[in-house]
């Protein structure tokens, strides 16, 4: 699963790396700590407008939900999108044929269980800042205020052998899209035979990743100090990431 990621790029960094427009990129304040929790409106580029940077809330919300309040229920079990069931499931598989968005992140957050507690670790990759991760999108009209609201859904999978090591519990993954299928996320068509070959993600070589000390983190996203490397005092890694 992927519940917090970091978006530590600056809006004239996400027009340069997408080929895309931000027109709204003074309203953006990059951060190391977005949880998912808090339904953060977050930039992404949709195949709706792929030329350009708009923002959804973490949080997909159907456009055929009824009210204000069926959307606050849905909203929190609609993070994360699961691969194998996009096309079975109510709340995804109106958007998983063609509404897809581009999630651009500086990296994303797991936890590792060892010895009964559970520990964050920060995935980033080796060369290169930003990338993206597969969503989907929807938008809502808000039936009390008439606002059209946009929200998005991180698409995870089975964890590759170095997430399967690090998130050891649940062993999920968001889908890092390689760079040169981004674009063929956005404009091509899904369907549950083409998705695995749309969807394929990079090998593990490609990542770094570090423990790190998260205490406060939600109350400030843009503190560096977070994604700093935490030394537990004890190797998280002995007999259990090698």
């Amino acid at each position: 699963m992927c519940f917090t990621v970091s978006v530590d790029l600056p809006g004239e960094e996400l027009e340069k790396r997408y080929d895309v427009s931000f027109p709204d990129k003074l309203a953006f304040k990059p951060g190391y700590f977005f949880s998912a929790f808090t339904h953060p409106a977050l930039p992404v580029i949709t195949s709706e407008n792929p030329g350009q940077v708009s923002f959804a809330r973490w949080g997909l919300i159907p456009g055929w939900v009824r009210s204000g309040e069926e959307a606050g229920k849905i909203r929190d079990k609609t993070i994360n999108a699961r691969m194998e069931t996009l096309f079975r499931k109510p709340s995804f598989r109106g958007a998983a044929g063609g509404q897809h968005c581009l999630v651009p992140v500086s990296g994303f957050y797991e936890w590792h269980e060892h010895q009964g507690k559970k520990y964050p670790f920060f995935l980033h990759l080796k060369k290169g800042k930003s990338f993206a991760l597969a969503g989907l999108f929807d938008k809502w009209l808000d039936p009390g205020s008439g606002e059209l609201i946009h929200t998005f859904a991180l698409i995870t999978a089975p964890a590759s052998p170095l997430l399967s090591r690090i998130h050891n519990t649940r062993r999920r993954m968001p889908v890092v899209l390689e760079r040169e299928k981004e674009k063929d996320w956005l404009k091509t068509q899904a369907n549950p035979e083409n998705l695995p070959s749309l969807l394929s993600i990079p090998g593990d070589e490609v990542f770094d990743y570090y423990p790190v000390y998260i205490k406060n983190a939600v109350k400030n996203p843009q503190d560096p100090s977070v994604i700093r490397p935490h030394d537990y005092g004890f190797d998280l890694t002995e007999n259990t990431l090698f």
